[in-house]
């Protein structure tokens, strides 16, 4: 997976991404994982509130 590929990075070359780059990293990532929770949230409500009508 290409989200591994900093990490074989730093374990290969010696590569460590500074502060910044890991602040921006952890931002992405905590925001693609909170659309989704979301995004799977809203879909599931919907159904069932669609389906109890």
């Amino acid at each position: 997976m290409s989200i591994f590929n900093p990490v074989w990075v730093a374990l290969g070359h010696g590569e460590v991404p500074g502060p910044w780059a890991m602040a921006g990293g952890v931002l992405v990532l905590a925001a693609v994982t909170t659309r989704g929770v979301l995004g799977a949230w809203s879909t599931r409500t919907a159904r069932t509130v669609s389906s109890t009508d």
